[in-house]
Order: structure tokens, then C-alpha cells, then sequence
């Protein structure tokens, strides 16, 4: 968060908003080390949520981080997230990938748990060359170890931005 702000404002960026995936833990830094800069930091996250035909990311700009609410909702998520990476390590291992969870969790450290950690340790137990083979190989939406997402509706999500005095932006429109 420190070197996110202290880019922003070395190319001149006035306004920045720290949006990473189900998590709120960068922001007390990022509100720190932009206190005595130009750079205006703006409370934010990123959620994954659903339609009824397709998964989305929804962006959530100037929210209440500190929200009871909203910890609850990420304190879900990120059990979610750890059950998911558990399921892919097991199936990993049903298709004979030598893994553990705690290989995972040496990557993910106190953050939130996610396929780019999984990836990581595949990498680091030699069964890929690379993330992006990980990926192809075994972990994308479609690949062997695949385990899909619990299914947040968007309408949900939204509801809980705007509850926290947030403003929800989709994110990626293009894809």
C-alpha cells in the first residue's frame, strides 16, 4: 500500500483508491503513508458477485472500511476463498500433484487466500514451469482441479456497498 501511494504521487496521480480483492487490511497503511502527500486516498475494495448467466467484479469506491457489516461479509469471503484453495489442493492431489495446503499458505501469508497462490506453489513444487501453466493446466475456471466460487448475487453485493455509504463500479467492462 506505502509503495502503491508513493507511486501514485511520484506520476502525479491526485486521487487513488486501494481496491484489492475481499480484503480492507491495505487501507490503514495506504491512509497513512498518504496523509502528508497530494495524493487523496480513497476507501475501497474489490467483490466478486453474480448474475444469473455470468460472474462480475464490482469496484467499491469511498465505503465505510471499518464497517461491522462489511467485516462480516469479508470474513465470509475469505472462509469461502480458504475452503475453495483447500478443495483445489485436494483435488490437485486426486490427480496426483504433489501439494499441501501449507504450500499455498506459505504464498498467501496473513492475506487472502486465492488461485494465484495455488499457482505459486505449483510453481515452487516443480509441477509447472510458470503461473500461466498453472493456470492452463489445472486451475482455471475449466481445468481438472477446477472448483467454482460460491455464488454472491450482485444485488447483494451492491445492497451491501451502498449500506456502507459506497459506490459500486463495475470493473473490467470490456471482458
Amino acid at each position: 500500500p506505502t509503495q502503491a501511494v508513493e507511486e501514485a504521487e511520484a506520476a502525479g496521480v491526485q486521487s487513488l483508491s486501494l481496491t484489492d480483492h475481499d480484503t480492507v487490511d491495505g487501507i490503514s497503511e495506504a491512509l497513512g503513508a498518504a496523509e502528508n502527500t497530494g495524493v487523496e486516498l480513497i476507501p475501497g475494495t474489490e467483490f466478486s458477485a453474480h448474475t444469473t448467466s455470468r460472474e462480475v467484479h464490482l469496484l467499491a469506491y469511498f465505503i465505510d472500511w471499518k464497517s461491522e457489516s462489511l467485516s462480516e461479509f469479508l470474513s465470509c469471503m475469505r472462509h469461502y476463498r480458504r475452503t475453495r484453495s483447500d478443495a483445489i489442493v485436494a483435488r490437485l492431489n486426486d490427480l496426483g500433484v504433489d501439494i499441501t495446503v501449507e504450500d499455498v499458505l506459505r504464498h498467501s501469508g496473513e492475506g487472502v487466500v486465492g488461485r494465484p497462490h495455488v499457482a505459486a506453489a505449483l510453481v515452487d513444487r516443480g509441477a509447472v514451469a510458470s503461473k500461466e501453466e498453472a493456470f492452463d493446466r489445472y486451475i482455471s475456471d475449466r481445468g481438472p482441479a477446477a472448483i467454482p466460487k460460491p455464488q454472491t448475487p450482485v444485488e447483494k453485493v451492491i445492497g451491501l456497498v451502498h449500506d456502507i455509504g459506497g459506490v459500486a463500479v463495475l470493473a473490467h467492462p470490456g471482458a
